[in-house]
């Protein structure tokens, strides 16, 4: 289905895409021919690292872009199993500027980890996280080069959904959609990660299906543009204390419509501590949580997400957007 959506996209080009696969699969050379697709194979190997920077470094030089006036600084990887909504270009379109122009950002994303149904439900809203989520992203060559090539035994010997060691200085800040715009089909057995395989991919997701979604505020993507905006955003928020939410868990997480109604279309905000009090509040409201992973999408100790058309922001007591109101106490009833 990877090869049939991304055929689908508006405004695709076939000799712009170029699909990689281990040697032993040869039978691949006749499907992708079908679409006109550009074919490399790779030497075998079991190991991910090695096939995912075999690939990379293999695009930036591949001869039929000899011709082209700028050389390509940006790809767009897309792993196997993934169904792609129908404005994924579109989408990494629109946010092809906001790449280009921080430098502070590494990829854009079209996964979100958290995208859960009832979690997941604005089109046009992106966030930054400091996290990498893999499956769908584009990347900058700039970037890759700097942090990656050559580093793949140390921060991406696992699959990247099962999460890389990104450089923790500039450039590591992923932009990433509210709604997701692939789809990860579950994969076959578990590999010894049943717990977390389960929460990856076998819990309902959204991905988007409108065909045309316009992003909205994408200026303010940007670095401190973006740091302005949360920082606003927490100002502004009506305040829930974590003692409120003290039982809730996601099989209980129906109480919590009383304390976010889905009228209000407002910014909500919480408090946590420490990880402990995070992770109790990401299986309250339904985000990921797996046994041995730490929460997931948070950017700069900011867990933003969409909860019945209501923004939630989690927000730790030692982040740099903990100080942005002088009434972190405040308790609504």
């Amino acid at each position: 289905m990877t090869l049939e959506t991304l055929m689908m996209q508006p405004g695709i080009n076939p000799k712009m895409v170029v699909v990689m696969f281990d040697e032993n699969f040869a039978d691949a050379v006749d499907l992708v021919a079908l679409f006109g697709f550009h074919v490399i194979r790779l030497l075998s190997s079991n190991r991910y690292s090695d096939q995912f920077a075999k690939s990379i470094d293999a695009v930036w030089d591949l001869s039929f872009f000899a011709k082209e006036t700028k050389k390509p600084d940006k790809v767009i990887v897309l792993e196997e199993d993934l169904i792609l909504a129908v404005d994924f270009l579109s989408y990494m379109g629109q946010l092809l500027s906001t790449l280009e122009a921080d430098d502070t950002v590494a990829a854009v994303s079209a996964w979100n980890v958290n995208g859960y149904t009832g979690l997941s439900s604005d089109p046009t809203l992106v966030i930054r996280t400091d996290g990498f989520p893999g499956l769908g992203f584009m990347l900058k060559r700039s970037f890759y080069e700097k942090h990656l090539r050559g580093h793949m035994e140390t921060c991406c010997i696992n699959r990247s959904w099962l999460g890389w060691t990104l450089p923790t200085a500039n450039s590591t800040d992923i932009l990433v959609p509210d709604v997701s715009r692939v789809f990860r089909l579950p994969p076959d057995g578990s590999g010894g990660n049943d717990a977390l395989l389960e929460e990856l991919f076998r819990r309902e997701r959204v991905t988007n299906s409108e065909p045309s979604p316009v992003l909205g505020s994408v200026h303010l993507l940007v670095n401190k543009k973006y740091d302005a905006l949360i920082e606003k955003l927490v100002q502004s928020a009506r305040v829930i204390t974590s003692s409120q939410l003290d039982g809730c868990s996601r099989e209980t997480g129906s109480q919590l419509v009383g304390l976010f109604p889905p009228a209000s279309r407002s910014a909500f905000l919480v408090y946590y501590g420490s990880e402990t009090e995070l992770r109790r509040l990401c299986r309250c409201f339904g985000l990921f949580s797996a046994p041995d992973q730490p929460p997931k999408g948070l950017y700069k100790e900011v867990l933003r997400f969409s909860f019945n058309n209501n923004q939630v922001l989690l927000v730790s007591s030692q982040s740099v957007f903990a100080q942005a109101r002088s009434d972190p106490s405040v308790q609504v009833n």
